[in-house]
């Protein structure tokens, strides 16, 4: 039976040559501190799902039936926030890397 081998986590520099390739993160500052913004992944579009779901149902009202476009969806983020509020929190602080 072979043997497993751990999965070799990505280097530092792996990660430059890609972020020279794609663009530099984006930063953004609070109360004077910069932190930089990571790409969403994949697992973070089904965590915005889970939080627009959440204020849909807050409102009563069901995604699959909405007529969604961008200026509905960032309505929908912001009616999302005090029905989702830790969800949100734990959402942002993953983006910029910050313990909650």
């Amino acid at each position: 039976m072979p043997e497993d081998k751990p999965i070799k986590k990505p280097e530092k520099k792996e990660f430059d040559e890609v972020e020279s390739f794609i663009g530099e993160s984006p930063t953004v500052t609070i109360k004077g501190r910069q932190y930089k913004v990571r790409r969403l992944g994949i697992a973070d579009i089904f965590k915005l799902g889970r939080i627009l779901a959440v204020g849909a149902a807050g409102m009563g009202k069901e995604i699959g039936k909405m007529e969604l476009n961008p200026g509905m969806l960032a309505g929908l983020l912001i009616v999302s926030f005090p029905y989702a509020e830790n969800q949100c929190i734990e959402f942002i602080a993953s983006i910029i890397d910050v313990k909650v």
